[in-house]
């Protein structure tokens, strides 16, 4: 596995970190797992990634929070590349936009259970 990591806002952090150590099964290990779960998850149900870059420009993102890819999440998240990069060849920091979104994507869907 691959670490890596990603910025977010504080808030954001606390509310996904407190959200997954709650969960059985988690705890404050599982973030990562849950992780690579929301990012398989955002890719099933939103296969044209619209869902991600919401808003981005108008949040700030004063943390960093590390994450652990495996190899099947690192294809998704090339695919991501090709997908976005082929709409916005412009755009950065596609990954973190990527992992936010699809964070903000579980937290919205499992919120609502």
């Amino acid at each position: 596995m691959r670490r890596t990591a990603f910025t977010l806002p504080a808030a954001l952090r606390r509310e996904y970190t407190g959200h997954v150590t709650a969960l059985k099964g988690y705890g404050p290990k599982g973030k990562s797992r849950w992780g690579r779960e929301a990012l398989a998850m955002l890719f099933r149900e939103d296969p044209g990634l619209e869902h991600v870059g919401l808003g981005v420009d108008l949040i700030v993102k004063d943390v960093i929070d590390p994450v652990y890819l495996d190899e099947n999440t690192e294809q998704l998240v090339e695919k991501a590349y090709r997908i976005l990069r082929t709409q916005y060849p412009r755009w950065e920091g596609v990954q973190g936009d990527l992992i936010r979104a699809a964070i903000l994507y579980r937290l919205s869907h499992e919120k609502r259970v």
